[in-house]
């Protein structure tokens, strides 16, 4: 008998080297990431003070970074605020945005903080005003006198507002998203009349781009300096891209944030002290297909030489060839390559080694999950015949001591599989068949207390809406897209469209009665466009 305990499993790749393609990115201009939002403002009304909590979309405007001698300065803006939720006063829905982007801007700065070791950090705040719509008129509008900053609690260490690092493996989902917070203030909350009708005590503004995450596989080519003989290799792993949320103005941010990619002689991780900025280019405002570009750090060891590329890597797709969002099969190329790779302890030394081609394909997304273990039981005659129909009782604790928890029969494989096990400690005990001899211990010990996973890597990494907690009850306008096939006398059609779409989400609970939480959604409309094949 075999006991393991696994959570998921990943397939090899192996991949061919690419063609050379050419191309010239666009020039700098304002950036513009569209992200979703959670947004908690604490009022005083009416004697008492309320919590409204909303969530929905935002865009934000990054300008040009300014550089400073110790710092390095970016503006920014929150261009919209459309925030939906309840009202805790009579529990009928609310809307948050702002009042007049044009003459109340709601304006800020990012700042990046060189800080010990080599590393940095972007604090970030933005002034607010705030204004609250009751839907249905049971109140009127309201909006505060005057703006409230809000501004970042934890340093971030990534543009697109997303908090995790590169080197955070074993980081929290609490800490995946950026977190502002005005703290103790007093901001009058007018009616439209101009009469306060209560005071804002604080705002917390959350804001949390999508964390898509996928196995991925690379295609390397490399000789050391000067004259070393050529060598590839094929590398697999998982890679972590932050992105906007949605497209705006036909582009849409990204950040490469996450990459462990290796074979047996080779690794490469993303770089823990440089950003790995991108974007993704679309033809249209949201159309595809689109375009994919990334500007890499990397830290990569050959043949036991730590290297790092003080250049970046200019890595995108072969022009506009990715129809879809996550990613699947989105192969991307080195188009800077030949690329010199320097000691990671003297960057600025002359190069060791050559990157002489660089090429990666995200293959699928790997979906984020709520970990849970399993106890995997394989039962076989000493000739490696499955054994089926053999009991197994699975208790807590070892020694088979603690209470009974499951019991079960290997099918006609030979196996047996626990599931849905958290961390702990148990055990399982084999019922010894008539006629049968034992050649191991009915007995075995199963320890999951030591059993861990890598969130950096597990999708989207927590925070509202993206795993570990659901979002809040409101509205969102998604960008959608639907295929279908539809026969026409003894043709079949496949019919592909696009559009926006409003989607309401519900309140979340355990509609399966399976002991986990779900979210009920429906679509309100749609407005979707397409060409007739």
């Amino acid at each position: 008998m075999r006991t393991r305990a696994f959570s998921q499993r990943f397939t090899l790749l192996h991949l061919l080297p690419a063609c050379l393609f050419l191309g010239v990115p666009p020039a700098y201009c304002d950036v513009f990431d569209r992200l979703g939002a959670e947004l908690e403002l604490f009022i005083e009304m009416d004697g008492q003070t309320h919590k409204f909590l909303c969530s929905g979309d935002t865009v934000v405007r990054r300008s040009g970074p300014v550089l400073g001698a110790t710092a390095t300065t970016i503006d920014v803006e929150l261009v919209s605020l459309t925030l939906t939720g309840q009202s805790p006063i009579d529990l009928t829905p609310i809307r948050v945005s702002l009042p007049d982007p044009v003459l109340l801007p709601a304006t800020g700065q990012a700042m990046r903080h060189e800080i010990p070791g080599g590393n940095w950090a972007i604090d970030s705040f933005f002034d607010i005003t705030y204004r609250l719509d009751f839907v249905g008129g049971s109140r009127p509008p309201l909006h505060t006198a005057t703006p409230a900053k809000v501004a970042s609690v934890t340093p971030s260490t990534s543009l697109p507002l997303a908090g995790v690092p590169a080197g955070a493996v074993q980081d929290t989902p609490s800490n995946a998203h950026t977190k502002l917070d005005s703290g103790s203030v007093s901001i009058p909350v007018m009616d439209d009349s101009m009469t306060q009708v209560g005071t804002l005590t604080r705002s917390i503004l959350r804001f949390y781009p999508w964390i898509d995450c996928y196995l991925c596989g690379a295609f390397l080519a490399y000789h050391a300096l000067p004259a070393g003989t050529p060598r590839t290799t094929n590398l697999t792993g998982m890679t972590r891209v932050t992105r906007s949320s949605l497209f705006f103005e036909g582009m849409c941010t990204t950040e490469l944030s996450g990459v462990t990619l290796e074979d047996a002689t080779v690794q490469l991780r993303l770089s823990q002290d440089k950003l790995s900025s991108g974007r993704l280019e679309s033809p249209g405002p949201s159309t595809f297909p689109i375009q994919s570009f990334f500007d890499v750090f990397f830290e990569v060891t050959i043949e036991g030489n730590h290297l790092v590329n003080p250049t970046p890597l200019d890595l995108r797709s072969p022009g506009p060839t990715i129809n879809e969002l996550p990613f699947r099969n989105a192969q991307h190329l080195g188009w800077n390559c030949p690329l010199t790779l320097h000691p990671a302890s003297a960057p600025n030394a002359p190069a060791t080694y050559s990157l002489d081609n660089f090429t990666c394909v995200f293959v699928n997304r790997i979906p984020w999950w709520i970990p849970w273990w399993s106890c995997y039981i394989v039962k076989l005659t000493p000739f490696c015949i499955p054994i089926p129909f053999v009991t197994f009782n699975l208790f807590d604790g070892f020694g088979a001591a603690g209470s009974p928890r499951s019991v079960g029969m290997t099918d006609l494989r030979g196996v047996l599989d626990f599931t849905d096990l958290p961390n702990g400690q148990y055990s399982v005990k084999e019922e010894l068949p008539p006629g049968h001899t034992a050649l191991s211990p009915l007995i075995s010990d199963v320890d999951l207390n030591d059993a861990t996973y890598v969130p950096e890597f597990y999708g989207t990494l927590g925070g509202r809406g993206f795993g570990g907690t659901y979002p809040f009850e409101g509205t969102d306008e998604v960008q959608m897209g639907l295929s279908f096939e539809m026969q026409v006398g003894a043709i079949t059609e496949t019919i592909h469209l696009q559009g926006p779409a409003q989607v309401r989400r519900g309140p979340r609970a355990d509609m399966n009665g399976n002991t986990r939480e779900e979210v009920p959604i429906e679509i309100l409309s749609m407005d979707l466009v397409g060409s007739n094949p």
